[in-house]
């Protein structure tokens, strides 16, 4: 069984299949994580990240993956997709800077986890 173990700014591997760029200790943890994340947790991340962070009265489980975060969907605000960035920059190290580019990423939680893996991958 592996174990991906968090101590500090370190990342240890023990008994692992993950692949060696899984432990690169030049990339900060965060990116680290993200690089072992399979598909469904990091989106159940990204979840649990916009109920936590935009007080989203739902449980994570509750968000489907391609469900629009603005308008007829979650119904999020401007003011939500302010606090939005700034939660995908600091826990994901996503960099959203041209407004067009981040209005397609920020459509649902599917093209935002594809960013993240964009950039993490």
């Amino acid at each position: 069984m592996s174990r991906i173990i968090l101590k500090g700014n370190s990342l240890d591997c023990e008994n692992s299949h993950f692949p060696d760029f899984a432990v690169d200790r030049k990339l900060p943890v965060i990116h680290r994580i993200s690089a072992v994340l399979i598909d469904a947790e990091l989106r159940k991340a990204i979840k649990e990240m916009m109920v936590k962070h935009l007080m989203l009265d739902m449980n994570a489980d509750e968000i489907q993956d391609d469900e629009p975060l603005f308008g007829g969907g979650l119904g999020l605000d401007s003011v939500d997709a302010l606090q939005l960035v700034v939660a995908l920059e600091r826990d994901f190290s996503l960099k959203l800077d041209d407004s067009d580019h981040s209005k397609s990423i920020l459509a649902n939680v599917e093209s935002i986890a594809q960013a993240i893996e964009k950039v993490n991958g």
